[in-house]
């Protein structure tokens, strides 16, 4: 079992079992199963200006909570309002809910630290080795892309 270890702003460490952790698109990633079903993870960017693949989930609701630094999430709310590109940050709004079905992506700067929970009763993909995550299409990915870059202009 591997553990996480992080130093906190006072000096002090904190150090916490973790049963798996990954490099993934440019994160690391530590994660707990719950024995609800459902996962808690907690993701640092160790590269600056990731986004992550434009994705849902069918029977997930993901719940991202920053605790440092900040994300900013697009996602789509449908025809008449269309994407829609958020910044989370802690004590301001921190906690965003992803609903099933909702195609969302996140953009994640060097110096943030997040949790995803996911809740509820995951619907296998098996072309994804069964989790219950399911990539949108190139040009969906596109749109993504080019919302959180147009976001992200006036922010520099």
């Amino acid at each position: 079992m591997a553990v996480f270890s992080r130093e906190t702003d006072g000096g002090s460490v904190i150090s916490v079992p973790a049963p798996e952790v990954k490099l993934t698109r440019g994160a690391l990633q530590i994660r707990w199963k719950l024995s609800t079903g459902g996962k808690v993870s907690i993701s640092e960017p160790y590269v600056d200006g990731r986004i992550d693949k434009a994705h849902f989930h069918k029977g997930l609701v993901e719940i991202y909570t920053v605790h440092e630094g900040w994300i900013a999430i697009c996602f789509d709310q449908g025809m008449a309002l269309g994407l829609t590109v958020c910044c989370i940050k802690p004590g301001n709004s921190c906690t965003f809910v992803a609903r099933r079905s909702m195609a969302h992506a996140v953009y994640q700067p060097l110096g943030a630290v997040f949790v995803t929970q996911t809740v509820g009763k995951p619907v296998p993909n098996p072309e994804r080795n069964n989790n219950d995550w399911y990539p949108t299409d190139a040009s969906t990915q596109a749109r993504y892309e080019e919302a959180i870059g147009a976001w992200l202009v006036p922010q520099m």
